[in-house]
């Protein structure tokens, strides 16, 4: 129990990295969706997102 409530606690500074990278991550592909879904590109988004995972995940 204990470290779960270190976990939540923010005090391991890997834990606040690895949380701030993913806020990150998200409101930029949330602001790249958008764009994509707007200008009718939502194909062009789709593909791009394929062909980013393998970079991703590596």
């Amino acid at each position: 129990m204990e470290t779960f409530l270190d976990f939540f606690s923010f005090s391991d500074p890997n834990v606040r990295y690895v949380v701030l990278g993913s806020i990150l991550i998200t409101a930029s592909s949330a602001i790249v969706g958008s764009f994509t879904f707007l200008k009718k590109k939502a194909l062009v988004g789709d593909a791009v997102a394929h062909a980013v995972l393998p970079g991703v995940c590596v």
